[in-house]
């Protein structure tokens, strides 16, 4: 891959494969490249191996035997990792907690959070996570109108937002884009926020909303337009959070054509694709592959990632702005003057009201008792090759 400009930074979590291996098996000759279409196929470099792979049903992970424990700094404690996918989240968390051996990939529902709160308080660990919004699409009407969606964002009740994930526990209410992990995040108003009326009420403020609804063009406070598309998640806890968004929309006068689908789905078949002219998307949120601001807002708001396929700029957000603070700040090699400019490009997406900022993940991780279980930081997730059996 070849980096058009100075990015200021260095991604490390990436595997080459050897060239020769490539070449003898011929796959990158196909479509879809032989290691997706056969996970088993792969260049196994670290202390595991996939065995078998059945698509969201089942993983099993055994000892590579080429693997050398003295040229490699994980420990990979364990020999075997069997993981199965597709189980209903709330028999499996509960299979988490009362069963051995077990660790939790998927994010726990909220009742579960709670029962291991409550209950199983060694088993459950909260680690900074990622952020979670609720995008508007600013590229077709109505939410081309600033002042529309100002009026969303002062109507929303963040604090019934982020019950719907679990509570203060599970993460923090959020005000910007930047998570309280990121760099740039003080910059960016730190846990208060930049200074926005839109935002200075959790509990949401139907009184100012009305008055943006005013200064958007509805004479009554209320919208009398045409109804607006959502699709939401329709697993748990995020259909929960939808049913909020969409009862915000509802209270402000929106008809709302709302569609409940599965996650995978809700991405790859609409939010992520443009040319659907989704207007509104409540379950959206990023994780960033490493920290630094670029990770953070370029896929998500900058107006050179909106691709007809994958797209994560899911406002379509299309600002001269924001594109040239994000260049003058992905060249920066200074650590602090990075951090100050990347916190500058989050205030100016902020003040675009191009989504609704309601959630900064404290990701909840579960494990049956007598695991010991170490949880990267990068991604919040557990670390299986460090985590071990007690």
């Amino acid at each position: 891959m070849r980096l058009r400009r100075t990015h200021g930074f260095s991604l490390t979590v990436t595997a080459p494969v050897p060239e020769d291996y490539v070449k003898k098996n011929g796959f990158d000759r196909k479509s879809p490249a032989v290691y997706d279409s056969d996970p088993t196929k792969q260049a196994f470099t670290g202390p595991y191996m996939i065995a078998s792979y059945s698509a969201g049903k089942h993983l099993l992970l055994v000892r590579n035997p080429n693997w050398d424990a003295k040229t490699d700094y994980r420990p990979a404690y364990v020999d075997r990792i069997d993981w199965s996918a597709g189980a209903d989240p709330t028999v499996a968390g509960r299979q988490t907690l009362t069963g051995r051996g077990i660790v939790m990939g998927d994010t726990p529902t909220a009742p579960t959070v709670k029962q291991a709160v409550e209950r199983y308080k060694a088993q459950i660990a909260f680690v900074p996570q990622g952020n979670r919004y609720i995008s508007m699409n600013t590229s077709i009407p109505p939410f081309n109108n600033v002042n529309l969606r100002k009026a969303v964002i002062a109507a929303t009740n963040r604090v019934a937002l982020q019950k719907t994930r679990g509570g203060p526990a599970a993460g923090d209410i959020a005000t910007h884009y930047l998570a309280p992990t990121g760099p740039g995040f003080d910059a960016a108003g730190g846990k208060k926020g930049p200074a926005l009326d839109f935002l200075a009420n959790p509990n949401g403020n139907p009184r100012l909303a009305a008055a943006y609804m005013k200064k958007a063009g509805f004479p009554s406070g209320r919208y009398t337009g045409p109804a607006i598309s959502m699709v939401g998640d329709n697993s748990d806890p995020a259909s929960k959070t939808a049913q909020v968004a969409l009862a915000t929309f509802q209270s402000l006068g929106f008809k709302v054509n709302f569609r409940s689908v599965t996650h995978d789905t809700m991405y790859s078949k609409f939010c992520n694709v443009p040319k659907q002219k989704v207007q509104v998307c409540p379950n959206v949120g990023w994780l960033p592959d490493f920290p630094d601001g670029y990770a953070w807002l370029w896929a998500t708001f900058n107006s050179e990632a909106i691709v007809p396929e994958n797209n994560s700029n899911w406002p379509q957000l299309r600002d001269p702005k924001v594109d040239q603070a994000m260049v003058t700040a992905e060249a920066q090699t200074d650590p602090a003057k990075r951090a100050d400019a990347w916190g500058k490009v989050d205030r100016l997406i902020t003040a675009d009201a191009v989504a609704v900022p309601w959630f900064w993940d404290k990701q909840p991780n579960i494990q049956s008792k007598g695991v010991q279980g170490v949880i990267a930081q990068w991604n919040a997730d557990w670390d299986l090759s460090y985590t071990s059996l007690k």
